[in-house]
């Protein structure tokens, strides 16, 4: 069913005031929204290679679908607070928000499969129906005390729980072939019946922490002072998936459209064969739920640091310190046969920074650090999932180690006038068993496993731009450019197994990968015009990242990259009187296009293209004094 929908949109109200409570200031702060965004696009390209052996001088169109897509996102959210000062020196507040975002998704693609679908006379076909909601709620209370009998300390402290879910009931695939003369079949043998997954995660999380500051040596410089506290982290998770399919025991042969085959007619018993005296079963459902799929989890992680910041002299400030951090995590699958993912382990991370004041309004800063990354829940689980055509299974790994990663930065940066600067950065970070996915290669299905490697090794180079543009001539003033690049290169070694494998079929495979996501290259600019005498302002924007690995090739396949694509948006509003405001948005005023690429021997193949289309917005606000 087709219907066309209504724009996007969006509402908010908040509220905000101080009272007297017992000669006490009380702080009171609400707030409701709720949008709801669209996003559509038609013929869209989705296609699939394959490679036949380490001879093939080309790649095998394996599927080559035209794509419709819709996705309608409504969100609720809200906000309340309150914040109470006893005296000049304590604080305490409370704050709660609750964020209620789904997502209803439609997509219809259509065409060939050679890799799958026998006979290039049949249309495959295939309609995917998604409702996804999730939620999350959460509760914060906090306090600030000033001790100025204690060296002017101060005691800062909260403790928070929350609760998110998401949930995705009843999401549906179908496929099927169109022979033609509305007749249509469907291959038990080539791809997945009828399906109706439903999955269920919610996770419950409990956050406490404290700081202490204590001055030292204020004579020398007031900025002077130790700090130390601990954080906390408490976690535990549920998923839970069910998974049915439709089956037919008499074949699946249907005429009509997709909505015959669930027909009444087509259900449960639909007739009798007296020449061999049974019924005759139409669709009926099986229960094809793995329990493996389901896991429980929780993660623990606590820590304590001791951290200083001091003047070594006039010129050079020290900030640094040490942070001891406990992490535990447990993951286990409902089936008790499978692995259950474990990590406990204490660590020690050095922090040290130093700022070197070359002048007045010239900084160097040199840091060093070291950090961890931990594998999700989901990475940790024995847990499998896949694309419903043509796609991949992806498999958690119980064995993962957690990360560890060493950080050093230098940058100079220097400040020309109140929100000007110019500055330089290099940096370069180490991974000690990064996590990755890879290629099963002992499997015969299309695999993908989330793995250690031995290490990986980022670098990169960071300029940064901001200048008021009213030396150029006064009638500039009000302008102003900011400008932001970034040269980033990452290198991540493959698995020697997979490299072995993949380099078999074939052999012009690289050995190394950038990380997953990360471009090359970021651009960032904006010119913004603001004049607080009209009320006026308006900001136009630039963003441009480089082409990034978007999903690893499978058994020999050449890497899939998203295409370098730059995002042109503009801004603009407008005050009239003290409480009325308006505001026009123009994003993707270009129409960039998502495009994902694949090379082998030098020629491209599109894996997945469409436009992501240009939005415009117009918004209006009223403030009560």
């Amino acid at each position: 069913i087709e219907k066309r929908s209504f724009t996007s949109y969006n509402a908010s109200f908040s509220f905000g005031n101080r009272y007297k409570l017992f000669h006490n200031p009380l702080g009171v702060i609400f707030g409701i929204s709720h949008s709801r965004n669209l996003i559509s696009y038609e013929n869209g390209k989705n296609q699939a290679w394959d490679i036949t052996g380490s001879n093939a001088q080309d790649l095998f169109n394996y599927y080559n679908l035209k794509d419709h897509k819709s996705i309608e996102n409504p969100v609720i959210s809200g906000i309340a607070g309150l914040s109470y000062r006893i005296g000049k020196h304590n604080e305490i507040s409370i704050i709660s928000i609750y964020n209620h975002d789904t997502q209803k998704l439609s997509r219809y693609q259509s065409g060939s499969i050679p890799g799958m679908v026998s006979g290039n006379d049949k249309v495959f076909e295939t309609r995917t129906l998604q409702f996804t909601e999730r939620g999350l709620s959460s509760t914060q209370l906090r306090g600030k005390h000033h001790l100025p009998a204690w060296h002017g300390a101060m005691i800062e402290w909260s403790t928070a729980y929350s609760a998110s879910y998401q949930n995705e009931p009843d999401l549906r695939f179908f496929a099927n072939e169109n022979i033609g003369d509305s007749l249509y079949y469907i291959s038990v043998a080539e791809y997945d019946l009828p399906y109706h997954y439903f999955r269920y995660l919610n996770d419950h999380v409990i956050e406490s922490k404290m700081d202490i500051s204590i001055p030292f040596l204020k004579a020398s410089n007031s900025s002077n002072q130790i700090k130390f506290g601990f954080y906390n982290n408490l976690k535990s998770r549920n998923f839970e998936e069910f998974r049915f399919y439709y089956n037919n025991k008499n074949g699946s042969n249907y005429q009509g459209k997709q909505e015959a085959y669930f027909g009444a007619q087509n259900v449960g018993v639909i007739g009798f064969d007296s020449v061999y005296n049974h019924s005759i079963i139409g669709n009926y459902l099986v229960n094809d739920t793995k329990i493996s799929n389901n896991y429980s989890g929780s993660e623990n992680i606590s820590s304590l640091y001791l951290m200083a910041e001091f003047h070594l002299s006039k010129t050079i400030k020290f900030i640094g310190g040490f942070r001891g951090e406990s992490t535990i995590m447990n993951v286990e699958s409902a089936d008790s046969l499978q692995g259950a993912g474990h990590i406990k382990q204490f660590n020690l991370f050095p922090s040290a920074n130093f700022i070197y004041a070359l002048g007045e309004n010239t900084n160097l800063r040199m840091s060093a650090s070291q950090t961890i990354a931990r594998p999700s829940m989901r990475e940790l689980a024995p847990f499998v999932s896949f694309d419903f055509i043509g796609g991949f299974i992806f498999i958690g790994n119980p064995e993962l180690k957690t990360t560890v990663i060493r950080n050093f930065d230098l940058r100079w940066e220097h400040f020309m006038q109140a929100g000007e600067v110019i500055a330089v950065s290099a940096y370069y970070k180490h991974f000690s068993n990064p996590i990755v996915k890879v290629y099963n290669t002992t499997s015969l299905n299309p695999e993908i496993v989330y793995q250690n490697t031995n290490d990986a090794n980022v670098y990169g180079l960071e300029f940064d731009f901001r200048k008021n543009l009213g030396f150029i001539a006064p009638a500039f003033k009000n302008f102003k450019f900011n400008a932001n690049y970034s040269y980033i290169f990452s290198r991540v070694a493959l698995d020697s197994s997979e490299y072995k494998v993949l380099a078999e079929i074939n052999p012009e495979i690289d050995p190394y990968r950038p990380f997953q996501g990360q471009s090359p290259f970021l651009l960032n600019g904006i010119l913004s015009y603001h004049s607080d005498k009209l009320g006026l302002g308006a900001d136009l924007s630039y963003n441009l990242y480089g082409k990034r690995l978007s999903a690893i090739g499978l058994q020999g396949l050449p890497d899939v990259y998203d295409q370098a694509r730059g995002l042109l948006n503009l801004a603009i509003s407008k005050q009239l009187g003290d409480h009325l405001s308006l505001r026009f948005r123009m994003n993707n005023i270009l129409n960039a296009e998502y495009l994902t690429l694949q090379t082998f021997k030098s020629s491209t193949y599109t894996n997945e293209s469409h436009r992501l289309g240009s939005t415009f917005s117009f918004s209006a606000s009223y403030s009560i004094d």
